[in-house]
């Protein structure tokens, strides 16, 4: 299996034309794939949940929400969120991230559900660890509302846009 770091090697030594070609068999293989978003079209490695380059996601969209369950809690709840999060990121002077990523690594017989996942803000293509973020009260007691109808597994993620 050819590596994304063995791709990059491979293209640092080729040609444009050389290059065109090696782009589209790995594409055409999986290792990568091509951002939908028309002002970007970047190659992403398969790995990529979003493009590196713009932020959006594999569809050429700008980051979504992704719920862990198909049934989902009410939108009331996620509106409690995204408001947490948003008084969360006034009041430390941050930058209003795309989207916040809530990667689930812990124990289910916890029971701390969301609130002991590990949070990421989406920054354009860039995603930084906002591990502060869970420390927050309100943005605890918003994820332990979604615990009943979304319960974390663990490898887990959900993801909710911030700018909507």
């Amino acid at each position: 299996m050819l590596a994304t770091s063995d791709l990059d090697v491979l293209l640092s030594h080729a040609d444009s034309q050389q290059e065109t070609v090696i782009r589209a068999a790995a594409r055409a293989a999986g290792l990568l794939w091509l951002c939908r978003n028309t002002a970007c079209r970047r190659d992403n490695p398969r790995s990529a949940r979003t493009c590196g380059s713009c932020g959006c996601g594999k569809n050429g969209k700008p980051v979504g929400d992704i719920f862990p369950s198909p049934y989902g809690a009410s939108p009331r709840r996620w509106r409690a969120l995204r408001k947490a999060i948003t008084q969360w990121c006034t009041e430390h002077n941050r930058p209003l991230p795309d989207g916040v990523t809530f990667a689930y690594w812990g124990d289910r017989d916890e029971d701390c559900g969301w609130a002991a996942a590990a949070p990421s803000f989406h920054y354009g293509g860039q995603q930084v660890a906002a591990p502060e973020l869970a420390c927050d009260e309100a943005v605890s007691e918003a994820l332990n509302g979604l615990n009943h109808h979304s319960a974390p597994s663990y490898g887990g993620d959900m993801r909710i846009a911030v700018h909507r």
